[in-house]
């Protein structure tokens, strides 16, 4: 991920000690080992399309992720996922603040704005409409009654 040539990865570590001089190379491989490796698929994956819709309506990808920005594709992800699941939605914002905290860069995902629209996306994504059934009134409710007097 390019992530590690951006923030503190941009910094080069020349090692005074033939022992440490192995350790920054590795290092990399070790930080993505603090999530398990399904969490390390879904934010990559979530991360790679938070890239391409980027590049699609930018031309180009910058890094850190603005705020704003990040918020309009926020949007756009809800209109399209049809208000069916918020899963991919928390999927984004994770992966970006994953993403700015292995850099360790400050995430856009901590603004009050990404936290409103998350907010209300997940309200809108959650949303089901509701079905308005009958009260089943006491003269029914008598017919489905267990013989041994309990309601079924």
């Amino acid at each position: 991920m390019d992530v590690f040539q951006a923030g503190l990865w941009s910094e080069r570590f020349q090692p005074m000690y033939d022992k440490l001089k192995s350790l920054p190379y590795s290092l990399p491989a070790f930080v993505l080992c603090s999530k398990a490796t399904s969490s390390n698929v879904k934010y990559k994956n979530a991360w790679l399309n938070w890239k391409k819709w980027e590049k699609d309506n930018l031309g180009f990808n910058q890094f850190p992720v603005s705020s704003f920005l990040f918020c309009l594709y926020l949007r756009g992800k809800v209109k399209s996922c049809n208000y069916n699941s918020p899963a991919s939605i928390e999927f984004a914002v994770y992966a970006v603040s994953w993403v700015h905290e292995i850099a360790g860069i400050s995430s856009p995902t901590e603004s009050s704005l990404v936290k409103q629209v998350l907010e209300a996306s997940i309200g809108k994504a959650g949303a089901r409409e509701t079905v308005f059934r009958p009260r089943c009134d006491y003269q029914s409710c008598r017919k489905i009654q267990h013989p041994t007097g309990f309601f079924i």
